[in-house]
């Protein structure tokens, strides 16, 4: 049975995880998708020893408020130097046993940009073992690389490439997380209808957000350009099982400015609208 799921990313300036669950479950929302990055890197919850713990916690309240973690999002840095890249792989492994904790079925990792395709796949080949181990499915995600500010395409941003690596790492435990709001655009030359025509099963994890078809604005859908009929007809199309998951943290939050952030106050029906078009969306795919 598919759900429709919140990342809690999109809540951070609550600034506290329980928080953040408690306005999830006001809203009506029963799964979520837990966010390990948005705290930043120095209070990231894989920081320190007491980790493990931390998740013990955090999994502890939100079965006490009836909630339940369908995914997550893994660390990631844009740094490719040697340091950076260490730091990536540990926080990496160590929110795949969080993760694990909370109970999610699949956890959401990017790819490195500006290195080789064989370096990428080295890269995946630290998490796979322990993918099996914990028995949680790697969903790789398509995302892009700049130049000048502007995106072009990377290992992930276009199917024939991103198929590609798929075979090269050719293990049931790895799968696609296809992010709408970046198949769409531009100047990575391709569409979300044709990202899901091509990966088709492939796909088990969605982010969902609506852009103007140039920039990663994480909106709400149906407020900026994207065709939402069109994507669900070709989901629909795939037979495609998995979860609604939504990825509109930009919604609520301007970080450039904080005066056009959404308040507090409105948290609730903001939430409750985007529970509304996930429910529209499942049964749009679930009826016949």
């Amino acid at each position: 049975m598919r759900h429709v799921v919140i990342d809690t990313g999109c809540l951070h300036l609550l600034k506290d995880d329980k928080k953040v669950l408690d306005m999830i479950k006001a809203s009506g929302f029963e799964h979520f998708d837990m966010t390990l990055f948005w705290k930043g890197e120095t209070e990231h919850i894989g920081v320190g020893d007491d980790y493990l713990d931390n998740a013990k916690e955090l999994r502890k309240y939100a079965d006490s408020l009836g909630l339940k973690c369908e995914q997550s999002h893994a660390y990631f840095t844009s740094g490719i130097d040697q340091e950076s890249l260490n730091r990536r792989i540990e926080y990496i492994q160590k929110d795949m046993r969080i993760a694990e904790i909370l109970g999610a079925k699949v956890i959401v990792i990017h790819p490195l940009a500006k290195v080789s395709f064989e370096e990428n796949v080295k890269f995946f080949n630290h998490f796979i073992p322990l993918a099996h181990e914990l028995n949680i499915r790697i969903a790789i995600e398509n995302i892009w690389d700049a130049i000048d500010g502007k995106p072009v395409p990377m290992i992930s941003s276009q199917p024939d490439e991103f198929l590609k690596f798929l075979d090269a790492l050719n293990d049931d435990y790895v799968g696609v997380c296809l992010d709408i709001g970046h198949a769409e655009m531009e100047g990575l030359h391709t569409s979300a209808v044709e990202m899901i025509n091509a990966l088709g099963s492939r796909i088990i994890a969605l982010h969902i957000h609506d852009n103007n078809k140039v920039n990663d604005l994480h909106q709400m859908p149906y407020t900026n350009q994207i065709n939402f009929k069109a994507i669900l007809d070709a989901l629909k199309k795939i037979k495609y099982k998995g979860n609604i998951t939504f990825e509109v943290e930009t919604c609520y939050s301007h970080g450039e400015n904080p005066d056009m952030n959404v308040p507090f106050e409105l948290y609730p029906a903001f939430l409750r609208l985007e529970l509304e078009i996930g429910k529209y969306f499942a049964n749009y795919l679930d009826v016949e």
